[in-house]
């Protein structure tokens, strides 16, 4: 991140304001309206509309052109990948921003630049914005969305003290819990896999590291009882008690034992896990978030790795309004060139259509839908289609009366679609660790679950028999997703 000297508008206003010397009023007035229409052509209105109320705005800008992932695509090995991706997002923001930054820093603006996506935040007033506008390399001027995490919906009867999850005792454990049983998850162990060799990650609100079902699965786990944080776990927003991994929600830590906890939560109990707490004070820890996801750092945010990075990462975060990011878009791009699966919850803004979350809408993510025991999808769960008609969500899970690990060494019940797609996460892991020719492979990855889902019928929100709007292609299968997957190293 890259932040200019501070200084306050007043001086910077007062400065140009004594530069200002007229060249005609003709042609001052013609300069103007080409000004303007430049603002207006590149701005977005809200933005225009808080700077005309307030003086200045907080403005987001996007550059032109794109990140050459030509390398990144063509390379063999995901670790390949993953290296030429984070190469070629880095040198894209460099060059892309450098007009841009050139005219920040002779202003003497506060600004921060990304490069996980190729833009920069900037607190805007009128003549910076149009200095902004004025430059061929600014594509646009954009407004922030809000994201938050999807939160669980309430079980019947909850304890409201459970802050989302049914936590009391009278919740019993299952040998094997009924949506692990119920994505194949024990058919696919029986085969011999169990998600071994393969890195899981989430973008969530932390993980109780040494929680009983989950410390043995930590990557910084270094088996003799001592842990290695660094690049496993990133405490982006400085809330963890020293270096140690924590999860002051119990969200990040119920979703993460669904994709890998043992003792029958979770999917994928063999695979390794890495996370960090990015979810979701804003958009500007999520896009860290999300370049730690491609190059994860040491417990300082320093030294980044792309080799270390995970093959998968869940995602049950989201805007309640339907819609389309272009900023969080280019983390995603970065992932695909990456060589990472990105998994979304699809939204619990249901029952109604057209209630997708963003980014789960987008159309190179895996959104994930939620239905219950009786494979009836759940009310809450957000229905397609996505942007510009195309099939949302992707799948659907199990996603009511999901029990899982909570913080504290304990266990609870949780509802949402935030349960739903872990299990898909964890699928995708037993999925590549039993056909390792599929890792890096977001394409075959894709029409492999997609293509063995379980087609469920339902009209409510276009679609036909074998894809829909409400269940996706269909409920996951894991076992057939592996019976069917290219037969790799182990088969």
């Amino acid at each position: 991140m890259t932040v200019a000297p501070r200084r306050t508008r007043r001086i910077l206003a007062a400065a140009l304001a004594g530069a200002l010397v007229p060249a005609g009023l003709a042609t001052g007035a013609a300069a103007q309206d080409t000004e303007a229409a430049l603002v207006a052509e590149k701005t977005a209105p809200e933005i225009l509309a808080e700077i005309g109320a307030e003086g200045d705005a907080e403005a987001w800008l996007l550059f032109t052109g794109s990140p050459d992932y030509g390398a990144a695509f063509d390379a063999a090995a995901k670790e390949q990948k993953g290296a030429a991706a984070v190469a070629a997002a880095k040198a894209y923001a460099e060059t892309s921003q450098r007009d841009a930054v050139d005219v920040l820093d002779a202003a003497g603006a506060d600004y921060e630049s990304y490069w996980g996506a190729s833009t920069i935040k900037v607190q805007a007033d009128e003549d910076l914005l149009a200095d902004l506008a004025a430059l061929d390399t600014v594509e646009a001027v954009v407004a922030a969305p809000e994201y938050d995490m999807i939160e669980p919906v309430a079980p019947d009867g909850k304890d409201e003290a459970g802050g989302g999850f049914q936590t009391w005792d009278a919740v019993q454990s299952a040998a094997v819990e009924w949506g692990v049983a119920d994505v194949g998850a024990p058919e696919v162990w029986d085969e011999g896999f169990t998600g071994e060799g393969i890195t899981v990650a989430s973008i969530d609100t932390g993980v109780q590291y040494d929680h009983p079902a989950l410390a043995d699965s930590y990557r910084g786990n270094n088996g003799d009882g001592t842990y290695t944080h660094d690049y496993n776990f990133y405490d982006i927003q400085d809330v963890c008690a020293g270096d140690a991994p924590c999860d002051d929600d119990g969200h990040g830590t119920h979703t993460m034992g669904t994709m890998v906890g043992n003792g029958g939560i979770g999917v994928a109990p063999d695979a390794e896990w890495i996370a960090v707490n990015g979810c979701c004070p804003s958009i500007e820890t999520l896009i860290l978030a999300g370049q730690w996801i491609a190059a994860p750092t040491d417990s300082e945010g320093r030294n980044p790795d792309p080799l270390k990075a995970p093959h998968v990462v869940n995602n049950s975060w989201g805007t309640t309004i339907p819609g389309y990011d272009p900023i969080y878009a280019e983390v995603v791009d970065l992932w695909h060139a990456s060589g990472i699966i990105p998994v979304f919850a699809a939204g619990n803004n249901g029952p109604a259509c057209l209630t997708m979350s963003t980014p789960g809408v987008y159309e190179n993510v895996i959104a994930v839908g939620a239905y219950d025991e009786d494979h009836v999808v759940a009310e809450f769960s957000s229905r397609g289609h996505g942007l510009g008609g195309t099939l949302k969500p992707d799948v659907s899970a199990p996603g009511v009366a999901v029990r899982s690990s909570l913080p504290g060494d304990e266990y609870g019940l949780g509802d949402g679609t935030s349960m739903a797609a872990p299990h898909v996460a964890g699928a995708i892991a037993l999925l590549m660790s039993a056909s390792p020719t599929l890792e890096g492979d977001y394409e075959a990855v894709y029409e492999t679950i997609t293509g063995t889902a379980v087609d469920t019928p339902d009209d409510q929100c276009t679609g036909d028999d074998e894809a829909n709007n409400v269940y996706g292609h269909g409920r996951i299968d894991g076992e057939d997703a592996v019976d069917e997957a290219p037969a790799g190293k182990f088969g």
